[in-house]
């Protein structure tokens, strides 16, 4: 039979370092470690655990397949970016040239027929009838041949530099046709350098399509345009600005807007005026019977884009690097940044997701030995799931419930943990030690009490 092991009661240095060594060798010899976390769970806890685990796969799942879907979509974004800049860049090019060429041709024709009006004088014959109105500041003509009507006017300036012989500060013409009529309106002013101004208002109907138009050119260059095309298929407007930087090259800013039976597109650009490799600068929104995306990009390849449909938003801010997605469906919130070009295992990336009866903040990255790092907090009806390599709680902390620890819980002291002890076991029976408030005890095997120390009352 073991025998009672007795403390010392003398209150001496010795004494007191006698007890504590044996009361040391007394724990050693009777504290059993704890076990695993499953031997201290309830099954019901169990189940929870087991629950949060299936919410995580879930989340995960969920979490890969968006980051897949960020790839693809930025990918297809910037190539669609790129073919509707190129597109929308032509049509509107494709527009300017044709403005520019209506209202040379326009002027052309005006000129020629006030040209031909040199004497006040009245014409008519079976080829042609003729009015026209001559003095020294002013003409008019009126022709009439078969088929056509002309009508112009003109003021008469002293020679302008680079222009005709016979130059005109104002022009106002009007062209009859069987399929065509045309108005112009233009006025033409020397600035002090020498360089002609004009400014012209050119009007253009021909079966199924309306053009207008009104431009100023600087010297060579057509600094403004502003037109309109009407047609069967929609209504078009475009107004552009070209303007000369610092490198003398020649930048032009334009807007555009298409309105179709299906659809409204807006779009404003900034490109080089002639063509280059350069990509031009796109702010665009198209409007349309299933939805709206709006899209912004630069030449440095950043993007941004706006998708907003019945069921679901989404709106996607990208570089070559990273992009930032939102997406918002009525069964799913997912906000996430995450690294470009990688495969979801392998890209950092940082999440909130929110899905019917889940809400998931996750960030992973590698740290610096490369391992993969992954911080995560779910919640769940089963419960709430904190995991990373390190939580760090730096404000006051109140558990209202049993607190399961399966490692050492490592305090200072253990008034850091309560105000008063309780009581502590190292097990439910059998070889255990006891802490109370005022009273440590020690078992054996057989549950014999073999060492009492503290205050108790017999």
């Amino acid at each position: 039979m073991a025998t009672q092991q007795q403390l010392d009661t003398q209150i001496t240095p010795e004494s007191l370092e006698r007890n504590f060594t044996l009361l040391n060798r007394i724990l050693a010899a009777n504290t059993v470690k704890m076990g695993r976390l499953e031997d201290l769970l309830t099954d019901e806890q169990k189940q929870r655990i087991k629950a949060m685990e299936e919410s995580i796969k879930k989340v995960s799942a969920f979490i890969s397949q968006r980051i897949s879907e960020i790839n693809n979509h930025v990918d297809e974004l910037i190539i669609t970016q790129q073919e509707l800049a190129v597109s929308i860049d032509a049509e509107i090019r494709e527009t300017l040239t044709s403005v520019e060429e209506n209202i040379r041709n326009d002027t052309q024709n005006a000129i020629d027929t006030l040209d031909r009006a040199k004497v006040s004088d009245a014409e008519f014959t079976e080829a042609v009838n003729r009015l026209t109105q001559v003095d020294d500041e002013n003409r008019s003509n009126i022709e009439q041949i078969p088929g056509k009507i002309t009508l112009a006017v003109g003021q008469v300036e002293e020679k302008l530099n680079g222009a005709p012989s016979i130059s005109y500060g104002s022009i106002a013409a009007l062209k009859v046709e069987s399929d065509n009529l045309s108005m112009l309106v233009q006025s033409n002013k020397q600035d002090a350098d020498g360089k002609i101004n004009t400014l012209s208002s050119d009007l253009n109907l021909v079966p199924g399509k309306i053009t207008a138009a009104v431009t100023e050119v600087k010297g060579e260059l057509t600094t403004k345009i502003a037109a309109v095309e009407v047609d069967i298929d929609g209504i078009h407007q475009t107004v552009a600005d070209n303007q000369v930087d610092t490198d003398g090259k020649i930048m032009q800013q334009a807007t555009r807007i298409d309105q179709l039976p299906e659809q409204i597109n807006l779009a404003v650009t900034q490109s080089p005026t002639d063509p280059s490799n350069e990509m031009p600068n796109l702010a665009n929104l198209r409007i349309g019977i299933e939805g709206l995306s709006s899209t912004v990009s630069n030449q440095g390849g950043q993007i941004s884009a706006l998708d907003q449909k019945a069921d679901s938003i989404e709106a996607t801010v990208a570089s070559k690097a990273n992009a930032a997605a939102l997406e918002l469906t009525n069964q799913s919130i997912s906000l996430m940044l995450a690294e470009l070009s990688k495969s979801p295992e392998l890209c950092a990336y940082t999440a909130i997701t929110m899905l019917t009866g889940l809400i998931d903040l996750c960030v992973k990255d590698t740290d610096l030995t490369g391992q993969e790092v992954i911080s995560r907090i779910n919640v769940s009806p089963e419960g709430v799931r904190i995991s990373g390599k390190q939580i760090h709680i730096t404000g006051d902390t109140v558990f209202d419930d049993d607190v399961i620890v399966a490692g050492a819980l490592k305090v200072n002291s253990l008034s850091a943990i309560a105000t008063t002890i309780g009581i502590l076991r190292t097990a439910e029976s059998g070889a255990r030690t006891e802490i109370r408030d005022n009273l440590t005890l020690v078992y054996d095997a057989n549950d014999v009490l073999r060492v009492r120390m503290g205050v108790w009352n017999e």
